[in-house]
């Protein structure tokens, strides 16, 4: 049955793969993948979305999604091409098909909130006339009460996932230690986890209003892996897997961020401005290993937008907003298998 398989999809390869090798442009084009090489180790890697095949030149196997070696006869390199053999073309696009696949199913198993500052470092604070009253009105109260209000609903909503806050509490807790809190999370090897963090912004202008949402701008590199954290057999295509694990992190954070802000949009776009997706260094961004995401509340420098944040019924509005946004990510990244069908 296994022989029938492979004979029907060579059957079914464009003529351009009938040969003893076929140039890896014709893999790549038949399963829409992307190819990243190192000439110096001549290894490399296929992929599309979570999927993986990568190889290194002349050895007799493929390796599937980090785990999974294949035997299959080697791929050469030519004149500055790289030819791959009948058989391997086969199973490669059995791979990205699902035909060779050991059959992973993906899915966010932890959502990390992290509500910014705490203890000592208050974040922006303001203190607002109401009723001629001063009332002060602080970053780090805003986002805990709104982090509260975001874990009741995503606890409620998916049960079988982690849903952790960094801090329960006003507590201080370092820039570094808030992602280490997310990365140190143990997770099932098919699972993937995401990173919210929530702030309140300010501004010199007190007109200035509405909600932002950013990412890791795409030029900034993470190291996500080291010699340590993969088998010693992966050591010499690991920049290739960082780079390509980085791009993944990167895509889906840019998805999260969209899914969020569509949410906002819709919940009080008409109350306060779309400030829209932005690109941006931030260390909790940059410092975890996952997808991730930090978002902008509102202004406490507005008087009028400070009052709304400090009101129940406001954050209700924003927490659920982005709950919804969070939970449609979560759907399609895993009714796609993390976005691979």
């Amino acid at each position: 049955m296994k022989r029938l398989s492979i004979l029907i999809l060579l059957l079914s390869l464009p003529a351009a793969l009938f040969s003893d090798y076929v140039d890896i442009a014709d893999v790549l084009k038949e399963t829409g993948s992307s190819l990243e090489y190192d000439t110096l180790l001549e290894s490399g890697m296929l992929a599309s979305g979570r999927t993986r095949v990568s190889f290194t030149v002349n050895a007799p196997w493929i390796i599937v999604n980090d785990g999974v070696k294949l035997s299959t006869p080697g791929i050469r390199r030519e004149k500055g091409r790289l030819l791959i053999p009948e058989e391997t073309a086969a199973k490669i696009i059995g791979v990205f098909r699902g035909d060779e696949s050991p059959g992973r199913v993906f899915r966010v198993g932890a959502i990390v909130i992290d509500p910014g500052h705490g203890g000592r470092d208050s974040g922006a604070s303001y203190t607002h006339t109401v009723n001629g009253k001063k009332v002060r009105i602080s970053e780090k109260d805003v986002v805990l009460k709104a982090g509260f209000m975001l874990y009741e609903l995503l606890k409620k909503r998916f049960p079988d996932k982690v849903v952790l806050m960094t801090r329960t509490r006003d507590v201080t807790l370092s820039l570094e230690e808030r992602p280490e809190i997310a990365n140190s999370i143990s997770l099932g090897e098919d699972e993937a986890i995401i990173y919210i963090s929530l702030h309140a912004n300010a501004s010199l202008s007190g007109t200035a209003r509405g909600f932002e949402v950013w990412y890791l701008t795409a030029t900034y590199k993470r190291n996500l892996l080291s010699t340590a954290s993969v088998d010693s057999e992966y050591h010499d295509i690991l920049p290739i897997m960082n780079s390509m694990q980085d791009e993944e992190f990167t895509r889906e954070s840019i998805l999260l961020a969209r899914s969020i802000m569509q949410q906002l949009e819709t919940a009080v776009g008409k109350e306060t401005e779309n400030r829209g997706l932005k690109e941006g260094e931030w260390l909790v961004v940059r410092k975890a290993k996952m997808p991730s995401i930090l978002i902008e509340l509102g202004f406490l420098s507005n008087r009028d937008e400070a009052l709304k944040l400090a009101s129940d019924e406001y954050l209700q509005k924003l927490s659920f907003a982005i709950y919804n946004g969070v939970s449609s990510f979560i759907e399609k990244f895993e009714q796609s298998n993390a976005f691979t069908e």
